[in-house]
């Protein structure tokens, strides 16, 4: 038991709090005795006995409410959202399209049998020459900016639209590094066929268009 020097002895109630009389009625406070002057009771923190929560808690009734979004609210946010995605529709990306196949295109230097060529223009073609076949999501924005990055990318590594722009062994370089990845279904993208379901090659024609660009290579750069 502890003892308060203005009003008498103090009987702890359990760890951590102690129970005091102020002015005839039953407080309790937190974190160790509490001296009362006047009949009060100086900590801040004290509470009476018998709200609903343990000592070192907030009472929960005092706790601010957030009120829930009202439906005028909602429907702001669901305007600018609108607002926004209508915005971006207006900034395009410049398309991929040429007026006419240039000279160096691979397929005007090396004319290929009609289902190798075909193989080429759906599987190759639309992401790595000058001419890309857009589909109609290519319309909406952020895909088309997608789509635009994509081709872009494509065609810096690999553009078979100035193929004959490239030194004899660098065209054999990447007849090469083209029969690797069709070899290995590398290429086309798997991303690619979802959409382009033309690009998804079997095994037969895998190895009809690779039998093509082999013999190619060797023809551009014979040993």
């Amino acid at each position: 038991m502890e003892f308060d020097c203005s009003r008498g002895p103090v009987t702890p109630d359990y760890a951590g709090e102690r129970n005091v009389l102020a002015g005839g009625r039953r407080w309790r406070g937190c974190g160790g005795a509490l001296a009362t002057f006047g009949g009060g009771v100086s900590r801040a923190s004290a509470v009476e006995v018998g709200a609903p929560l343990a000592c070192g808690t907030q009472n929960r009734a005092h706790r601010p409410r957030v009120a829930p979004r009202s439906p005028r609210m909602k429907k702001k946010i669901l305007l600018g959202l609108v607002l926004a995605f209508l915005a971006v529709q207006l900034v395009r990306p410049e398309k991929n399209i040429s007026p006419a196949t240039p000279k160096t295109d691979l397929l005007a230097l090396h004319p290929p049998p009609a289902e190798v060529k075909r193989l080429l223009q759906v599987g190759c073609y639309d992401c790595h020459s000058d001419n890309t076949r857009y589909p109609w999501y290519a319309e909406i924005q952020p895909l088309g900016w997608w789509l635009d990055q994509h081709v872009r990318d494509g065609k810096r590594e690999l553009n078979l639209s100035s193929f004959g722009e490239l030194s004899p062994k660098r065209q054999a370089s990447k007849l090469e590094s083209m029969i690797d990845v069709i070899e290995r279904r590398e290429m086309p993208l798997e991303s690619y066929t979802i959409t382009h379901r033309d690009a998804i090659f079997t095994e037969a024609q895998i190895k009809e268009l690779n039998s093509w660009l082999e013999a190619l290579r060797d023809k551009v750069a014979p040993e």
